[in-house]
């Protein structure tokens, strides 16, 4: 049996390509899969990795699913073809945020509940009334509540009855009937 030498950045190797571990002060310390490379690439952090020899080196650890850079396999700062929030790379972004240019999620400010950008709501808290894309604690005097969900109309829409004195929009009419909604 034949004894070979390693490759000048392995450390330890298992055969004279397919590196162990690698020297700490060369231009090659990181061990990422069988390679020594001089740092790691995308979606892979560093740690310290001790080895029998105590030259040891860095090893460079996968980031998780979606993740271009992170600090460890369970934070990651962010994100390729996802949506970073808090740490973790997702798919879409949850009710209350909107994905922003930069990948990442953004919680919608108070007081909209769901929205597509930082000015923009699509639906309001309980307590306000959305009127065209801004929640207002009171619709516009020229507009019609309709409840569930609040929004301010500009006229009741069909199945809903006028209710004048609140100028409100109702599924039902509580008076008489009109013929005109």
């Amino acid at each position: 049996m034949q004894c070979l030498a390693c490759s000048p950045s392995c450390l330890e190797c298992y055969d004279g390509s397919a590196c162990k571990s690698c020297y700490l002060n060369s231009t090659r310390p990181y061990l990422q899969g069988l390679q020594c490379l001089s740092t790691c690439t995308d979606g892979y952090y560093t740690i310290n990795s001790s080895s029998s020899f105590s030259n040891s080196s860095y090893s460079c650890l996968e980031c998780g699913q979606h993740c271009l850079t992170c600090i460890n396999s369970s934070h990651c700062l962010q994100c390729s073809g996802a949506f970073l929030l808090k740490g973790v790379c997702s798919s879409s972004c949850p009710s209350t945020y909107y994905p922003s240019l930069a990948n990442t999620c953004e919680m919608c400010l108070s007081p909209c509940l769901v929205c597509y950008d930082g000015a923009n709501c699509l639906s309001c808290m309980s307590s306000y009334n959305l009127y065209l894309t801004h929640c207002l604690p009171q619709c516009p005097p020229d507009t019609w509540t309709v409840t569930s969900p609040n929004i301010c109309n500009s006229t009741c829409l069909s199945p809903y009855f006028k209710l004048s004195d609140n100028r409100t929009c109702s599924p039902s009419c509580p008076y008489y009937h009109s013929t005109s909604r």
